[in-house]
């Protein structure tokens, strides 16, 4: 039988699915418009994400900086492998170079915020805050690679945007947008000044699921009152190629990275090595769709990627990682 913190996580993964459903439904039959969802993505970003991630990096542990450190600098390897395995193969197909992009980005940028991976790490893994917590780490990680190395990247398939992308990518991190990364140096600075963190007050008001819901509640929303069905059929080959790159290529690499660090003789702890298998089966992220938009690429397609990666991750990727772990 599955414990209690596996079933909140099933029952969080139907809750975001339905908050998508409810997001396409409002556009369709014209009760939300299109519009509300950048706002809605932003305030999400803001007033949840911000917290979370702070509340995270508060509470690690003492003896938790070489396990964060570890994960920080593998996570861009784990973006860069995949994207580029993805971007040669792409470059010998009759894509269009915005496909090419967004194809290239999807298969960099994962799930591993606490709407997915994250939350997934924290359901499954012991002690269960620190898997969070490093899963947050990662995720993070994640963000800021995001700017340095894949800014660039999109804007290579984006031609007319290239020349302003130094300057996107310095407003990249002094936009309200950029308020989890700071909220993380906050979690740090309360942890270095010693002050006690609230681990009785955030049990007793299930603060973290709390988060977790809403959180997905307006990242979902959004992206149903953004998505369009369209030509889905007519891109089946994208999805397929997508989906072997992220849910084979990438779990591969990650095994391989945790292989070459122990030969090394610098082994990841068993909880990093476990964050890090997790993490690698997740499926594309809400980015990817964020930065299709940002570098004017196939921003449909990117949605439509990241819906059918999704509920391909919760048919088959997931049902395989809760019988390994």
């Amino acid at each position: 039988m599955l414990d209690q913190r596996t079933m909140m996580f099933l029952v969080f993964v139907a809750f975001s699915l339905l908050c998508f459903v409810v997001g396409y439904t409002a556009r369709r039959r014209g009760w939300a418009p299109e519009r509300w969802s950048r706002p809605m993505h932003l305030h999400t970003i803001i007033w949840l994400w911000s917290p979370v991630t702070m509340l995270a990096f508060w509470g690690l542990g003492s003896d938790a900086a070489k396990d964060v450190v570890t994960l920080m600098l593998a996570q861009p390897v784990l973006m860069v492998g995949p994207a580029a395995v993805m971007a040669m193969t792409v470059a010998v197909c009759r894509f269009k170079r915005e496909q090419r992009g967004v194809m290239t980005l999807a298969a960099a940028l994962s799930n591993h915020g606490f709407t997915l991976g994250s939350y997934l790490c924290y359901a499954l893994l012991n002690p269960s805050d620190d898997a969070l917590r490093y899963g947050i780490a990662y995720v993070t990680s994640m963000q800021v690679f995001m700017v340095l190395i894949f800014y660039p990247v999109a804007a290579h398939y984006a031609p007319g945007v290239g020349r302003g992308v130094g300057r996107l990518m310095i407003e990249s991190f002094v936009t309200v947008r950029a308020a989890p990364l700071y909220m993380a140096l906050v979690g740090l600075i309360l942890k270095l000044l010693k002050v006690e963190y609230p681990t009785e007050a955030i049990a007793r008001w299930h603060l973290m699921d709390v988060l977790f819901f809403a959180g997905a509640a307006g990242a979902n929303l959004g992206i149903g009152l953004r998505f369009r069905f369209g030509d889905t059929w007519h891109t089946l080959h994208l999805h397929g190629l997508l989906a072997i790159v992220q849910f084979v290529v990438h779990p591969l690499m990650a095994a391989g990275a945790i292989g070459l660090m122990t030969l090394t003789g610098y082994p990841p702890s068993d909880l990093v090595r476990n964050v890090m298998l997790i993490e690698a089966c997740i499926p594309t992220a809400l980015n990817t769709v964020i930065v299709a938009n940002l570098f004017h690429l196939d921003a449909r397609l990117a949605a439509s990627l990241w819906l059918w990666n999704t509920l391909g991750f919760c048919v088959v990727m997931l049902p395989i990682v809760l019988w390994f772990w």
